[in-house]
């Protein structure tokens, strides 16, 4: 049990704010060879943060606390790091760290049982009263497995990404940068291109409207029939957001068992 259980919805709509402004304010060009669409992981790591400190909220809110407090930290490396241009968006998290220790300080009122178990309890002996307590939350005996199997799956979901990322963006800076001219749209995301060599072939890009037909383009090319436009490398760093808000859920959870079984102190308010 928590106090005030709606305002865990207060941290979702900061967290929605947060991604509103996100789309609305930053600019979105299209790819090109200037403008290469890379993929940027350590952003997705900071944006998912904003995500997990929204879901862990609802099951433990200093943990929550915790998720803000590396929002703050991973914003800036994040802008720094991926080049992402940021700005004056780097003070977001802030606005999240400040509701999520504002919603965790909140205090349960006054325990006030019912009238007619005062007054039975007036009609008692004094030691036979029984002591005054709020009734005991319900014991939930799976939430350790449950905070563990999400912990486990979403530090193993964040690690494989990272690794998959990492090794297939090496292959791509050791591949062969080929030109090639856009023949066709065949789909809204799907061109066809004849590369330098004699080759064709179609690509999935975000957006055909970016490649004009006629217009040139760089395929990265290797041995093991990779096919890339240079401008639109490999990317699955989206797939960190579920991992990363998993993670954090598992932790939360933990968490939440280990205070309320007495192994760890919960913070004072």
């Amino acid at each position: 049990m928590r106090p005030h259980p709606r305002a865990d919805f207060l941290v979702v709509a900061v967290a929605v704010a947060i991604f509103a402004l996100i789309i609305l304010t930053t600019p979105d060009p299209p790819c090109s060879v200037a403008n290469a669409c890379d993929p940027e992981p350590v952003t997705s790591i900071a944006v998912s943060l904003v995500v997990a400190a929204a879901v862990m909220s609802f099951l433990y809110r200093w943990a929550a606390v915790a998720a803000a407090v590396l929002c703050v930290v991973t914003w800036p490396i994040a802008d720094r790091v991926d080049d992402v241009g940021m700005g004056w968006l780097m003070a977001l998290p802030l606005a999240l760290l400040a509701v999520t220790v504002a919603v965790a300080r909140l205090r349960f009122p006054p325990y006030s049982p019912p009238p007619a178990v005062v007054a039975l309890l007036a009609s008692l002996d004094e030691h036979e009263r029984p002591p005054l307590e709020p009734p005991a939350p319900p014991r939930a005996p799976a939430r350790p497995v449950l905070g563990t199997l999400l912990l486990v799956a979403g530090l193993a979901g964040t690690g494989w990404t990272l690794w998959h990322q990492a090794r297939v963006t090496a292959q791509e800076t050791s591949a062969s940068a080929v030109p090639a001219v856009v023949r066709e749209h065949r789909e809204d995301t799907v061109i066809g291109v004849d590369v330098a060599n004699g080759d064709s072939f179609y690509m999935e890009v975000l957006d055909a409207t970016d490649y004009p037909v006629g217009s040139r383009v760089e395929v990265l090319i290797d041995d093991t029939h990779m096919r890339q436009l240079r401008t639109e490398p490999y990317d699955i760093t989206i797939l960190l957001l579920p991992a990363i808000t998993a993670a954090g859920a598992g932790a939360a959870l933990l968490v939440r068992t280990a205070v309320s079984g007495g192994l760890l102190r919960r913070p004072r308010r």
